[in-house]
């Protein structure tokens, strides 16, 4: 056999080779490849199933995005050059992709750097402003309001949710923290507030103010606040792991009355929760576990794997990104870390019993989403992302 016939079926063989992540998801159908110039950072998708790819090169970042026949329709090219010591390093998209916020950390000055892109397409934040270097910054489903985690550049207390202009959005008491939510048809924010008399726990229109649940906070939920990745919302259940580090409790509340379901005060294998894709049910992940919860009961299936590799990784939930395909019962808990350069690694776990599976590291990251009623899941590695459907 020639050597150029042996080159070929070798080549042939790699290419339609199906990698080991494959096997959670039988039948995948390849919808479209992504091919950039630079390497992938991170991939959002927005509720019409759009995806939007963020790749950095030396100096440069950029936020591209795909229609869902993966025809480019939109580049977010920040026109400033970065720093030698400035990283991007997670991308957020309203639900029909109005505002696009990437997050970045700065490791001369140790802080984090944020870009916000409207449809001109050019980053609105003051390059001054409070919110270009905010903690965790997030925004509100239809993009018209952003929250954050804090503001290491000043010891004072500062608000946690802002407009487009950057202005402080008031409420009848202080919010302590925020998240966002669609909640019986407006956005809401999921939130602590201080009282005279007390904390409370509230589900709280952003516009119309309206509180659609409210809970005075007991002594036993003191260390209960509301953060991305450690809340989630559901039709009938909101659910918040709290702040604690080495011992989390976890706390079930009726979002619609208020009432404490259930606390489990000892999740130390957790450290993110996430609704599934389709809303019903809530996963809690954690670097080597993943739990599955509806919220009427405590969680109901436990699945932990031991790695070789795990006591090396310490910092794996930093920067995790979880995704849940529910139609065929398998979670995903991304990672991005940054120390010398970076690594993209995820964990694929079952999290039921009818999935004859063990966890498995994959060197890449993952995303999904629903479009629908069709699952479809994104797997990005160095420059190339390619998205495929889940058959029904």
């Amino acid at each position: 056999m020639k050597r150029s016939t042996i080159i070929f079926l070798l080549l042939t063989i790699a290419l339609f080779a199906r990698e080991p992540w494959m096997d959670f998801f039988p039948e995948l159908r390849e919808v479209y490849a992504v091919q950039t110039d630079n390497m992938i950072i991170d991939l959002e998708s927005d509720a019409d199933g759009n995806l939007y790819v963020l790749s950095q090169s030396s100096g440069r970042f950029f936020v591209d995005a795909y229609s869902t026949n993966g025809e480019k329709f939109r580049s977010m090219n920040d026109t400033l050059n970065l720093s030698e010591y400035t990283n991007t390093l997670a991308l957020r998209v309203s639900d029909h992709g109005e505002i696009v916020v990437v997050r970045g950390w700065d490791r001369l000055l140790e802080t984090p750097v944020n870009w916000v892109f409207d449809s001109t397409n050019m980053d609105i934040l003051a390059e001054t402003g409070l919110l270009k270097f905010a903690e965790w910054l997030s925004v509100s489903p239809k993009g018209n309001y952003f929250a954050l985690q804090g503001y290491i550049r000043k010891d004072s207390q500062v608000p946690f949710v802002y407009d487009r202009e950057e202005r402080e959005v008031e409420f009848e008491y202080f919010v302590e923290h925020a998240s966002f939510a669609t909640w019986k048809g407006e956005e809401v924010i999921i939130a602590t507030e201080i009282r005279p008399e007390s904390r409370y726990l509230v589900i709280r229109g952003i516009e119309s103010g309206k509180i659609h649940m409210e809970r005075k906070m007991t002594e036993g939920e003191s260390n209960v606040i509301v953060q991305e990745k450690k809340s989630a919302l559901i039709d009938s259940t909101l659910l918040i792991l709290t702040r604690v580090c080495k011992n989390p409790s976890l706390f079930c509340y009726n979002p619609h009355t208020g009432d404490l379901r259930w606390s489990d005060e000892s999740q130390p294998d957790i450290s993110v929760v996430s609704p599934a894709l389709n809303n019903e049910t809530v996963i809690l992940h954690g670097n080597l576990c993943s739990r599955l919860t509806d919220g009427l009961h405590e969680p109901v299936f436990n699945y932990c794997e031991d790695f070789e590799h795990y006591n090396t990784r310490l910092m794996l939930t930093l920067n995790a990104e979880p995704t849940v395909w529910p139609d065929i019962e398998i979670s995903v808990l991304s990672h991005t870390l940054y120390i010398r350069d970076y690594e993209f690694y995820s964990v694929l776990m079952p999290y039921s019993n009818k999935n004859d599976l063990a966890a498995v590291e994959i060197d890449g990251k993952f995303d999904g989403f629903v479009v629908d009623g069709v699952s479809y899941v994104v797997f990005a590695h160095g420059s190339t992302a390619r998205v495929y459907e889940i058959p029904q």
